[in-house]
């Protein structure tokens, strides 16, 4: 059923929806979503799905909007973080934790570093501005 709901196009307006103005049409672009990413062969359409591990990350940021619509987004994420190429994406969208920790404890290091590149030459300030960061904070607390 849901493999047929994806070929039918409602993935890619879902991922549209979740742009809108309109709190309701996003609220349920990202139920939809959420209960796809429970799904592995749907799951890896929404991440090559164009613009929708962005929209997700941005929706997980704008708490102060909607904080229901922000979790959903949040739980959606944690799913698609079963995915090397999702992992990726995020990273891209400035979501650098599960990169992060996939290269810190995953078995297949060496494949995700490789993959993961052209990932840190997008992210490498980025990720040296949270570094920076984080060795700052750390030197006032001590």
């Amino acid at each position: 059923m849901k493999d047929e709901m994806v070929e039918l196009g409602v993935l890619k307006l879902a991922v549209k929806s979740l742009g809108s103005s309109r709190d309701k049409e996003k609220e349920t672009a990202v139920l939809l979503l959420h209960e796809l990413s429970l799904h592995p062969h749907t799951c890896k359409q929404m991440g090559s799905e164009k613009g929708a591990i962005l929209f997700l990350v941005g929706l997980t940021t704008n708490i102060d909007e909607d904080l229901q619509i922000a979790r959903v987004a949040e739980k959606t994420l944690k799913n698609l973080e079963q995915m090397d190429v999702t992992v990726l994406q995020m990273a891209e969208a400035g979501r650098l934790h599960p990169l992060l920790s996939r290269l810190c404890e995953g078995t297949n290091k060496q494949e995700i570093l490789q993959m993961s590149l052209p990932c840190f030459l997008s992210v490498s300030l980025c990720l040296s501005l949270s570094i920076i960061s984080i060795m700052l904070s750390y030197s006032v607390h001590v």
